[in-house]
């Protein structure tokens, strides 16, 4: 497998995991599978980033979320309520709601960090906003670069019945 691979042939400490969109799907599918092989008892990804996920949120909360938050050091979702594409997925799928899709409510899930990015300025379809948007960029830059929790980037901590998840301060 390509992502177990990159780490044993270059002898990688830390690799980090980023994924868009329909990229997601095939991130956490090599993931699980790593899984699976427990790949995650010799070695960690440093940080997962699944932005814009279009991924099924229900099969990622049963299935998905509990095998890769012990695959890595930190996983982090980008969801926006603006995010155009995803509303037409959530169409084309049957109405099932989408991991990066804000609709209702947040998707929130214990030892994964939910960013809401719905305050960050972005493109027509509000979709490529994790890669266009000088918050997301810098934001990313500091998870990346010093592994900085939400709150050491000075996100908001937004509390609810449903969990915690952070923000972008207005």
């Amino acid at each position: 497998m390509f992502l177990k691979d990159v780490q044993q042939k270059t002898g990688a400490e830390k690799i980090h995991l980023i994924a868009h969109s329909m990229g997601n799907r095939a991130l956490t599918d090599a993931l699980m599978l790593l899984h699976q092989e427990e790949f995650h008892k010799t070695f960690l990804f440093n940080q997962i980033i699944l932005a814009a996920p279009d991924i099924d949120a229900q099969l990622f909360l049963r299935d998905i979320a509990p095998k890769i938050i012990n695959c890595s050091g930190r996983v982090t979702i980008y969801a926006s309520s603006k995010d155009k594409a995803l509303k037409v997925s959530k169409k084309l799928h049957g109405n099932l709601n989408r991991v990066g899709q804000i609709t209702d409510q947040i998707l929130t899930i214990k030892g994964i960090d939910t960013i809401d990015a719905s305050k960050v300025r972005t493109d027509l379809l509000g979709h490529g906003y994790f890669s266009s948007t000088a918050p997301l960029i810098q934001d990313i830059f500091h998870l990346t670069k010093n592994n900085l929790s939400p709150q050491e980037r000075n996100l908001k901590k937004i509390q609810t019945d449903n969990g915690l998840y952070w923000a972008f301060n207005d």
